[in-house]
């Protein structure tokens, strides 16, 4: 069994409470590409095995992980799906999205997502496929995109205050996630985009060969949401999003503000 852990782990200090060190181990079950036994969280978090048995027997009990059949490996149980449904259900903004994208993303070609920041990343809440295209892209909700060169995180990013901005630009630097020279020039012009038309691009700097635009959402409640629109390079010029999507997707972004009571970038 390969104790690999997810790209970033959160180090924890030795005082730690217990509930951090619970919520640590249930983020890298969830992150793992497969089950792990409690040799390979100790190993993964620093936390001492006697301590992680205790949290994973907690987390079995709880039904927020589970067992794997005849081993002593875990991975997530039924009980994160009550969870994260009940915190799915209450976002109006995520429901519309539902409702308006469809369409849409037939008539573009394009998938289109829905996300909101997780620390460093930006994780979607819900994604749409155009049904008449091939695969378009592997994201799903869940997913999680680069807050620094994803469109979806710029959006977000440029959607903040400027001393929120700055924290958050700072955050990522700190942590190797962005160098800060490229951040800002790249969250400038970013930003530039975003009074012109509305929206922001990501072309091939979050992964190479994939084209988005993107937009962010101001709820009525303060939660920033931003949505994006991609897919592969070859079906979705520049050129494509620019001129042919865009507009389809203000009125997209239209409808949910509407309805929702939500604030964008250009209503």
């Amino acid at each position: 069994m390969s104790t690999t852990g997810p790209k970033e782990v959160l180090q924890l200090d030795d005082d730690s409470g217990i509930l951090a060190r619970t919520l640590h181990i249930l983020r890298v079950v969830t992150q793992s590409a497969e089950p792990l036994a409690n040799r390979d969280l100790a190993a993964i978090t620093g936390i001492p095995k006697a301590t992680v048995s205790r949290i994973t027997t907690r987390l079995l009990q709880a039904g927020l992980l589970r067992q794997v059949r005849h081993t002593e490996l875990f991975a997530l149980g039924a009980g994160v799906l009550e969870l994260s449904r009940a915190f799915l259900d209450k976002i109006d903004v995520r429901a519309e999205f539902r409702r308006v994208v469809p369409p849409i993303v037939e008539e573009i070609g394009g998938a289109a997502h829905i996300g909101i920041r997780d620390r460093f990343d930006m994780v979607l809440l819900d994604t749409v496929q155009p049904r008449a295209a091939t695969l378009t892209t592997r994201l799903r909700a869940g997913s999680r995109l680069s807050l620094a060169t994803s469109a979806i995180g710029r959006a977000y990013l440029c959607a903040l205050t400027e001393e929120e901005r700055q924290a958050q630009c700072q955050t990522l630097v700190r942590h190797d996630q962005a160098k800060a020279g490229e951040l800002a020039q790249q969250l400038q012009r970013a930003a530039t985009e975003l009074q012109t038309t509305g929206f922001c691009n990501s072309f091939g700097e979050w992964y190479p060969d994939i084209h988005a635009v993107a937009t962010y959402l101001l709820a009525p409640d303060g939660d920033i949401y931003a949505i994006s629109c991609g897919g592969p390079a070859s079906r979705l010029p520049a050129s494509y999003l620019s001129e042919q999507a865009i507009p389809r997707l203000r009125d997209v972004v239209r409808a949910i503000c509407a309805e929702t009571g939500a604030i964008s970038a250009f209503t």
